[in-house]
């Protein structure tokens, strides 16, 4: 056996599963890493090393993963590769002042009522997603602020798709049914 497989065999076996050892551990080379991958970024490597740990972290059983070093540094290189995907997408807003100026000419159409419930509605569902269990929480924001499709979110948290599907449409109906309470109060 070769000195690279027998540390990888002593690895696999000796690995903590705690998030906190495997970054004191990883952490240097994982930076180097993604420092080789993408310079000072954008994405910047602090961020990849963070996302990186935080889904290993998100996994429901991370005893499960055979080799923790092997997820961490796949992780970091799929959140390279779909921020890289993602920029082509993101593309800035090219407006014109004629647009903006029409944008800005129907303000006064806005009351202070509708102002008001919308931002009633606003702070009732931020509470209802803070109250969210943890991993709820992270996968509704994954699916509705990252853009992420529920492939992803499986993939990136090592669970099955219909996992990542539950999970989104439970925290979705928590939050629809905080903005319809807040409805019923009003009416």
């Amino acid at each position: 056996m070769s000195d690279i497989n027998k540390k990888e065999a002593t690895e696999s076996v000796l690995l903590p599963t705690s998030v906190r050892a495997l970054f004191v551990r990883y952490r240097a080379e994982l930076m180097t890493f993604a420092r080789r991958r993408v310079g000072k970024g954008p994405p910047e490597p602090e961020d990849l090393l963070q996302q990186a740990f935080a889904n290993f972290a998100g996994v429901e059983d991370p005893a499960s993963v055979k080799n923790p070093r092997a997820f961490l540094y796949r992780t970091i290189a799929n959140l390279i590769t779909d921020y890289r995907k993602s920029s082509h997408h993101n593309q800035k807003l090219d407006v014109d002042d004629a647009e903006l100026e029409d944008l800005f000419q129907h303000h006064d159409e806005i009351s202070p009522e509708i102002v008001l419930l919308d931002r009633e509605r606003f702070f009732r569902v931020e509470a209802a997603i803070r109250a969210l269990p943890r991993r709820q929480r992270r996968f509704l924001l994954l699916s509705r602020l990252e853009g992420m499709s529920l492939t992803e979110i499986a993939r990136r948290n090592g669970v099955s798709i219909s996992t990542a599907r539950r999970e989104v449409e439970a925290a979705i109906g928590v939050c629809r049914e905080a903005v319809r309470q807040l409805m019923t109060n009003d009416g």
